[in-house]
């Protein structure tokens, strides 16, 4: 099963949720419709530093299909063998392969 194609970003709702999102329909089209399918909770237990380390939470997953994109590129690329199959490793966890 393929993941949702990017590119994603984190939204603050202005209360205790970031969703992360994605374009609606084409993303080629640059359209400002976004649909949530994932939301990062702002803690109470960390106090005020919660929404930061919220936010860090949800810009590294909304990061995540550009960074997979990259990897697989850079397996491409790489000449020593462990760190293709490092890279091929978490490549594969990525996808639900491993």
């Amino acid at each position: 099963m393929n993941h949702t194609p990017g590119p994603w970003k984190a939204i603050y709702d202005g209360d205790e949720e970031l969703a992360i999102s994605a374009p609606k329909g084409d993303p080629d089209l640059r359209c400002d419709s976004w649909q949530s399918f994932a939301v990062v909770y702002v803690s109470e237990d960390d106090g005020e530093a919660g929404l930061e380390k919220a936010a860090a939470n949800a810009r590294l997953i909304a990061a995540a299909p550009e960074m997979l994109s990259t990897l697989e590129y850079l397996v491409t690329r790489l000449e020593d063998i462990t760190d293709i199959r490092l890279a091929e490793e978490v490549i594969a966890k990525a996808k639900g392969e491993k």
